[in-house]
């Protein structure tokens, strides 16, 4: 390393910041200008690694980070744990080990030195809490030398730029999850995020409402109330937030959750993949629930400007589509049978429906998408 060439990296990582399919050429950049195979971000929970970013030159040896279960515990996570490592501070192998110490670690002897990886450099990037860090590491090949002193300090100097960078990634990760979950809630549609480990990350309002009417929440985990449901749930909830790409999973789309009271629940699971693998989002995937017994309502506006409805028409249309008999709607409504009566013609006229059970199905087709129904 030299001077000046961690400067670029820098500029470059505050432009991914914004734009999370950039992070992996940022990492590419990172360990070219370290003089590094490779850089990587891991996140770090008391239980075992988890949402990963890693150039292009540390994939295979990720991949069997992974698949051969060292993720869950090796000897630099422990013991960084144990030193109590500042997120601030830049540490290398040396901090946490001896040269005879290394030689005899199984995380080296067995892992490692396969792929020719000795050398390390890493800092703390971002607290998602307390006790979950994402870890920035930066691998150096054996054959070259370790990180000196004078390149950990240039290191250092850049920290807080990267820090910041992650902090606004962070932010445009949680608008944009935001964004989904309002627009689900627009047309009515009840969603949950899930994040690690299939727990509970963010829901919008409609999901909101069915908590207790079939689902619940315990520990961060969605349950459904009857235990053939929660097996079910349980089994779409692994599938869709795997740690494994969406090809190799089960295609398990959809399931319906039996209620006690009311017809069963549609729950939808995807998981939401980003060619990138953004750790910045911290979602995993994605439900859908649809309440059967939760009929969709057309938007006043759209009932209005294609039909030219009146306020009470649109109320007399909705409530009649809703599968009351009129003398009922004329009491909801407070106006008299004639009234109402006189109402539901003007309906029939302005949409071309001839039927109380024709205007159910347009304003049901007029209310959402129909690809679920």
């Amino acid at each position: 390393m030299h001077d000046g060439e961690l400067g670029p990296v820098v500029d470059y990582l505050y432009e991914a910041a914004v734009r999370p399919e950039l992070w992996l050429p940022a990492l590419d950049r990172l360990a070219s200008a370290s003089n590094a195979l490779g850089a990587q971000m891991l996140y770090h929970r008391p239980e075992g690694a988890a949402l990963h970013t890693v150039s292009s030159g540390l994939e295979e040896i990720s991949e069997a980070f992974f698949r051969e279960g060292w993720h869950i515990s090796n000897s630099r996570e422990v013991r960084a744990r144990a030193r109590r490592v500042g997120l601030q501070e830049v540490i290398t192998e040396s901090d946490l080990f001896t040269p005879e110490e290394l030689d005899r670690d199984a995380f080296q002897r067995e892992f490692l030195d396969r792929f020719g990886l000795r050398w390390f450099s890493s800092f703390g990037a971002i607290h998602f809490d307390q006790i979950s860090p994402v870890i920035l590491t930066i691998e150096r090949s054996a054959k070259l030398e370790p990180f000196s002193r004078s390149e950990v300090e240039q290191i250092s100097a850049i920290v807080p730029h990267i820090q910041r960078a992650c902090r606004l990634s962070l932010a445009v990760a949680a608008a944009a999850a935001a964004g989904i979950m309002a627009g689900l809630d627009h047309v009515n549609r009840a969603a949950i995020l899930l994040g690690d480990m299939g727990l509970v990350f963010k829901m919008n309002a409609a999901a909101e409402r069915l908590m207790g009417h079939g689902v619940t929440i315990s520990n961060r985990k969605l349950r459904a109330s009857t235990r053939d449901g929660d097996r079910l749930l349980q089994r779409l909830i692994a599938i869709a937030a795997a740690n494994k790409p969406p090809h190799e999973s089960p295609p398990l789309d959809a399931v319906a959750i039996p209620r006690r009271n009311g017809r069963p629940l549609v729950v939808q699971g995807a998981p939401l993949v980003n060619s990138a693998r953004d750790l910045f989002q911290q979602a995993r995937a994605i439900l859908i629930i649809r309440d059967l017994d939760n009929r969709m309502e057309p938007d006043d506006f759209l009932l209005r400007e294609l039909f030219a409805l009146t306020p009470a028409e649109i109320r007399l249309a909705k409530a009649i589509a809703g599968g009351r008999k009129l003398a009922e709607v004329a009491r909801l409504l407070g106006v008299s049978t004639e009234t109402a009566r006189a109402h539901l013609k003007s309906v029939f006229a302005k949409s071309g429906a001839h039927s109380q059970s024709e205007l159910s199905v347009l304003l049901d087709r007029m209310a959402g998408p129909q690809d679920d129904r």
